[in-house]
């Protein structure tokens, strides 16, 4: 973790999970746990949030496994909640998200399905102009391919970024006048 000695990080993440997290990483005074599910949008309200010092949302490897509406509502909850803050998070196509879970499910895992995915940056805005993409960087990008990974794999991940099938999102919560 990055840490300039007054940044606040906030751990979220189910209750299970977050007890398992602070046995092996301990809170300090400027990290906190919060055992909630994301989709509980009171969790917000335990953010110590100064718009002058702004907000930086990560979201990783989660949002595949809730459906379109979640995400929509969580992402409007942010922006109303944390105006010109910003949200980072992966993300994959319908057809990056259609192999993904045919090849969980060869592994015998048959709950873990991806439903949530972005074909294109026009999503966001469709759901409100508060949300305004800033980057969509490929996903392999700067990854510096090994000689000795299998062509298996420097081919899946030649595919994922020549045609945009998983990217890094980065979003900015534009200010909105009051309703």
């Amino acid at each position: 973790r990055v840490d300039n000695g007054s940044l606040y990080w906030y751990d979220l993440d189910l209750p299970e999970v977050i007890d398992l997290r602070k046995n092996l990483i301990p809170e300090g005074p400027r990290n906190v746990c919060l055992a909630k599910s994301v989709l509980d949008h009171y969790w917000m309200k335990d953010i110590r949030f100064n718009e002058d010092d702004g907000i930086l949302v990560i979201g990783s490897g989660v949002f595949f496994y809730f459906q379109e509406g979640e995400v929509r509502d969580l992402f409007l909850a942010l922006a109303k909640n944390f105006p010109d803050g910003e949200i980072f998070f992966d993300g994959q196509t319908k057809l990056a998200t259609k192999v993904s879970n045919r090849l969980v499910r060869k592994t015998g895992i048959k709950d873990a399905v991806m439903s949530f995915y972005v074909n294109s940056p026009d999503l966001f805005s469709s759901w409100s102009p508060a949300l305004t993409v800033i980057n969509a960087e490929p996903f392999c990008r700067g990854i510096k391919r090994d000689k000795r990974w299998k062509l298996s794999t420097k081919i899946r991940m030649y595919f994922l970024d020549r045609f945009k099938m998983a990217r890094f999102w980065q979003l900015l919560f534009a200010k909105t006048p009051p309703a």
